[in-house]
C-alpha cells in the first residue's frame, strides 16, 4: 500500500526549503505561517518586492496558481509562485507581462551597468 503523504507537512517542508534556497542568494526570508497566518498572505515573506506563493507538488497547476497569488497580491508587489517537484530544482513563475518587465529591466542593466549584476 503507498504512503500517505500529510500534504501540510509538505507545504511547510517546502517553505523551510525555499526560504533555505533564498538564503543561498543573500535573500532574507521567512515563513509567514509562523508570522501572519492569514489566508492572503504570501507564503514566504522576503526582502525581496515580491509576493510569493510556495508550491511542492509533482503536478502543476500553473494558470490557477498564477490567479490565486495575483488575487492575493495587493499590487505592491510582483506575484510569483516558485514550484518544485520531487528531486527537482526550484522554478519560478511569473504572470507574462511581469516576466517581459524583468527581462527587460534585466537587459537594460546588462547593457548600462553590466557591474551590478555581478555583484548579485
Amino acid at each position: 500500500m503507498p504512503r500517505r503523504i500529510n500534504s501540510r507537512a509538505k507545504g511547510k517542508n517546502g517553505e523551510l526549503s525555499l526560504v533555505a534556497f533564498l538564503k543561498e542568494f543573500g535573500v532574507e526570508s521567512h515563513r509567514t505561517a509562523q508570522h501572519k497566518g492569514a489566508p492572503e498572505a504570501a507564503d514566504v515573506d522576503s526582502t525581496l518586492l515580491a509576493h510569493i506563493e510556495c508550491k511542492r507538488t509533482q503536478v502543476g497547476h500553473v494558470h490557477e496558481w498564477l490567479a490565486k497569488v495575483a488575487e492575493e497580491n495587493d499590487g505592491s508587489k510582483i506575484p510569483v509562485v516558485f514550484w518544485r517537484r520531487n528531486h527537482g530544482y526550484w522554478a519560478g513563475i511569473f504572470l507574462g507581462s511581469q516576466a517581459v518587465k524583468l527581462l527587460k529591466l534585466y537587459t537594460y542593466i546588462k547593457n548600462t551597468h553590466p557591474d551590478i549584476l555581478e555583484s548579485l
